[in-house]
């Protein structure tokens, strides 16, 4: 878009941010663009957009940053009104709850593979291979490979003792 243009759509009634949107620019850009051009930029309050809406928009799982993008607003004030609503919390606490789900699943299958690469080092080591070239075949350092061999074997000690 050209300077002209920008400045028409603004005194026409043009948000700083949908005009920035448009051009592909940062807001302090078009800001910035729209003061050099002389434009006075208005200073309005927050556009009303009613808490219901907000929130069926977080239930149909819209973060708040994109809630405050879709209606003009900051990513705080969403929070702010939200933050109010008991049902709000519910959502936030079973999102967070079912968060830590998946992360520690996440973690426990990453401890999985972990420990499987630690037998594996370990099972090369015993056929006498040099943790150099174990380090080249499982993609780590030397240093990585004698350090997963060493957590192999005080997991195989650690049993040992659990037995």
């Amino acid at each position: 878009m050209k300077t002209d243009e920008i400045v028409v759509a603004y005194l026409a009634g043009g948000t700083v941010r949908g005009l920035a949107d448009r051009a592909g620019v940062s807001i302090a850009e078009m800001s910035a663009l729209l003061k050099r051009a002389g434009v006075e930029i208005r200073r309005g309050a927050p556009p009303r957009v009613d808490t219901e809406i907000l929130l069926a928009d977080y239930r149909a799982g819209l973060t708040v940053y994109e809630i405050g993008r879709r209606h003009g607003l900051s990513h705080v004030a969403v929070w702010k009104r939200l933050s109010k609503l008991d049902e709000y919390r519910r959502l936030r606490d079973a999102v967070e709850i079912a968060g830590r789900a998946a992360f520690d699943e996440a973690a426990a299958e990453r401890r999985r593979v972990s420990d499987a690469l630690d037998r594996r080092a370990l099972a090369m080591r015993r056929a006498g291979h040099s943790t150099a070239y174990i380090g080249r075949a499982l993609g780590v350092s030397r240093q990585r490979a004698y350090q997963r061999i060493q957590s192999a074997l005080a997991a195989e000690a650690s049993e040992r003792e659990a037995a």
